[in-house]
Formats: structure tokens, C-alpha cells, sequence
């Protein structure tokens, strides 16, 4: 909608612009706010396309963080409604349509069949465990496919060492002289099974057995910690965002402060902070009481009316008064915003006493 609006109007649904527009809004959100790189990247790969006044619009542009489905999903995998035959893609039908994705899913369309055979090509036997054949295609963030890949290698691992622990118990045992008596048993289990054909015998080995279940229990184990550990962050970051909302900026920094380093969680963090220190406790402060300023909405009595004259004079300038007039002895980290903030606040006073001379002045004149 913003490149619709603000750059490219009517021309966007043509073709050419499509995958330009996928690949801009991508770099937004790879690069968040640097928007150095950003029209670095624009100006490198489409030098002919956009103007500098286009550029810096698209560079104001705020897209920030990861959906929950594929490229591939939304835009790959075309189906048709079944009543009329029209044939699109998932963002197309979403777009043009006043359907859901849970009713595209429906019988009313094929899009469920084709990724039910888009899935059934994808699955097969693994003969050798690898990043490629197990974790490369799965539809999760670059870190669930990290944790995700450290978890089947451990697995791997603790299967390998346990065969080799198995193997080399029945070396060391060696295989004992089999009796005649132990022959004549082999023989006729051999003359059963062949008697049964229809229900063949079957040769467990428990003890292989009991090394795979052990090995399913730790991978569960560990992919539920896992699991539960990227839940729990989500938990924190949706809590923190509510208290931010709440400008409860040490609150949220308490919250964030164990995935301060994680690079999703680092710059809302880092905001938190900043909203968290005198600064932006002031800036805070400072605008709450331009807006309770502005929602008195006192209309400016006739200059004969000295007495409500200076009453209004006297609320509207209280009202900022009274949220930032703490900070009157606060000595802020930034000499600048330091010097700032004590004007500002020196300079409401000095027209709280003033505003008998004002009204005074008006009178005279």
C-alpha cells in the first residue's frame, strides 16, 4: 500500500514492478532503519527506476520483522476456485477476494492439494543424515534451524556412540561353540517359520531397541526445550511491548535484558532503555503535558477580561509545567539535552510570571 500510494500508484500492478517491490520491502526489513544501506542497495540495483524524492520516501518506509509464512506459500503455489475456475496465487487471492486464508485452505479451493503434492515430492528416505535433507527446507527462522540442526547432530551422535558400545560388547563376549542340541533348536525354529508363512516370525533385538527408544526420549527432550525456550522469548517480547505501550520503560527493560545480545530483540531493547533513562523519562514527560496543554483547548478571552485572561494563561502553561517541573534539578547525560531541557523549563516559568505583563501589555496597546 505505501509504494502504491506514495511512489508508484497505478503503475504497481504491472509485472516488472512486482519483484522490484518484493525485493525493496525484504532489504526494509533485513535492514531496518539504516537507511544509508538502504539506498545504497536501491541506487546499485535499480539505478533507472526510482527518482531521489522516491528514494528517500521508500527509505522512510517502516517495515520491521518475520511473517509466519514463505515466499513459496504466498506467492508460489497457485490454485483456482472450483464455482468460477478463476486461477491464483494465495497474496493474490487474498488481495482481489474477501476471502480468508482459513476459507483459500476450504474445498472451495485447490490450493490444499497442491501443497499437499508440493509436500509429498519433498518427503522421502533419508539414507544419510544431513543440514540439506533435513533442516534446509523447513519453514522456520534461521535460529529454530540452528537449534533445530544442533539437536538431530547430538541425536546422531549419542545413536552412534551407543551402537558402537553395543558392537563392541559382542566382540568381547566372542560367539560360543554351538551345542548339537542348540543346532536341532535352530533347525526346527527354521522348519516353523517356513510353515508360517502367513504369519512370519519376527527377531527382535531388545536391547536396540531400548538404545532407540532412549535416543527419541533425549531428542524430545531437547527439541521441547528448545521449543519451549523460543515460546518463552516470544512471551517476553509480547510482554514488554504491552508495558512499553504502557510507558513502562524499566519494566520492560527487566524483561528484555536476558536477549539484550539477540539480534530481533537488541534495538526494541535498546529503545526501551533509552525511554527508560532521564532523557526519555523527560521526553515522556514533555509530551504529556503538551497534549494536556492542547486538550484544554482554552479559547483567548477578550483582553478586558483580565481575570480569565491570566486564569488561562495560568492552566495552559501548568499543564506543562506540572509534568516536567521534577526534572528542574535532574542534570541529564547529554549536555545538550541538559541545556535544552532547563531552558525550556526556565523559560515556562518565566512566562507563568510574566503572563500578568502580558495581558498588561495587550490592555496598554
Amino acid at each position: 500500500m505505501d509504494f502504491k500510494k506514495q511512489i508508484l500508484g497505478e503503475e504497481i500492478e504491472k509485472d516488472k514492478y512486482k519483484d522490484i517491490v518484493e525485493n525493496i520491502i525484504k532489504w526494509k526489513t533485513i535492514y531496518d532503519d539504516d537507511s544509508k544501506m538502504m539506498k545504497k542497495m536501491i541506487e546499485r540495483e535499480y539505478p533507472n527506476v526510482f527518482s531521489k524524492d522516491q528514494i528517500k520516501k521508500i527509505c522512510r518506509f517502516k517495515y520491521s520483522g518475520w511473517g509466519n509464512f514463505s515466499l513459496s506459500f504466498l506467492n508460489g503455489i497457485r490454485g483456482a476456485d472450483r464455482e468460477t475456475g478463476e486461477n491464483f496465487t494465495i497474496i493474490e487471492a487474498l488481495w482481489k477476494t474477501n476471502y480468508n486464508l482459513m476459507q483459500l485452505l476450504s474445498k472451495q479451493f485447490t490450493f490444499r492439494e497442491e501443497i499437499d503434492l508440493i509436500n509429498a515430492d519433498k518427503v522421502g528416505k533419508i539414507d544419510k543424515v544431513s543440514y540439506d535433507n533435513t533442516v534446509k527446507d523447513l519453514i522456520v527462522s534461521p535460529a529454530n534451524k540452528r537449534a533445530i540442526w544442533q539437536t538431530v547432530q547430538i541425536t546422531e551422535e549419542i545413536k552412534k556412540e551407543a551402537l558402537q558400545a553395543e558392537e563392541q560388547k559382542v566382540n568381547d563376549e566372542g560367539i560360543d561353540e554351538i551345542t548339537q542340541e542348540q543346532n536341532t533348536k535352530i533347525i526346527n525354529q527354521q522348519n516353523e517359520v517356513e510353515k508360517t508363512n502367513n504369519n512370519p516370525s519376527v527377531n527382535i533385538n531388545w536391547k536396540k531397541v531400548k538404545i532407540a527408544v532412549i535416543i527419541v526420549v533425549i531428542a524430545a527432550i531437547v527439541i521441547g526445550g528448545i521449543v519451549f525456550a523460543l515460546n518463552f522469548k516470544k512471551m517476553q517480547i509480547n510482554k514488554a511491548n504491552k508495558l512499553i505501550e504502557q510507558t513502562q520503560y524499566s519494566e520492560a527493560v527487566k524483561v528484555l535484558e536476558k536477549y539484550k545480545d539477540d539480534d530481533d530483540v537488541k534495538k526494541l531493547y535498546d529503545d526501551a532503555a533509552y525511554m527508560a533513562s532521564d532523557e526519555g523519562q523527560f521526553l515522556t514527560a514533555f509530551a504529556k503535558g503538551l497534549m494536556q496543554r492542547w486538550e484544554l483547548n482554552l479559547s483567548t478571552p477578550d483582553t478586558n477580561d483580565s481575570a480569565t485572561y491570566i486564569a488561562n494563561m495560568q492552566k495552559l502553561i501548568n499543564a506543562e509545567l506540572n509534568e516536567i517541573s521534577k526534572y528542574r534539578d535532574v542534570t541529564f547525560s547529554d549536555d545538550t539535552f541538559n541545556q535544552k531541557a532547563h531552558d525550556y523549563i526556565n523559560d515556562l516559568d518565566k512566562q507563568k510570571i510574566n503572563s500578568t505583563k502580558t495581558y498588561d501589555f495587550y490592555t496598554i496597546k
